[in-house]
C-alpha cells in the first residue's frame, strides 16, 4: 500500500518465500511503478531474510518491521477486511 497515495496493489503467488517475493516485487512493482524510499512490512521470515534486506540495500530502500501483533503500525487496519 502507498501510504500517501492509498494505493494498493494484489497479485496472486504461489508462496511467501523471500526467493519469490523478491522475484514478485522486482517484476510486479519495481517494473511499473519506481524504486520506493521506505517499505514498511511485518517480520515475517520472507522479510527478515539476507535476501530480502540485501535487494532493500542494493536498492537504497530503507526496510522497516512493524510490531509484532499490531497490524495498524502498517496502515493496514482495514485493507483485508476491504479485501
Amino acid at each position: 500500500m502507498d501510504r500517501f497515495k492509498r494505493w494498493s496493489e494484489v497479485m496472486p503467488i504461489p508462496d511467501i518465500t523471500s526467493k519469490t517475493i523478491v522475484s514478485n516485487f522486482l517484476s510486479g512493482w519495481i517494473s511499473r511503478f519506481e524504486v520506493p524510499e521506505t517499505i514498511v512490512s511485518d517480520r515475517g521470515t520472507q522479510f527478515t531474510s539476507s535476501l530480502w534486506i540485501g535487494v532493500c540495500r542494493t536498492l537504497g530502500i530503507g526496510c522497516k518491521n512493524t510490531t509484532s501483533y499490531h497490524p495498524e503500525s502498517n496502515g493496514l487496519k482495514t485493507f483485508p477486511q476491504i479485501l
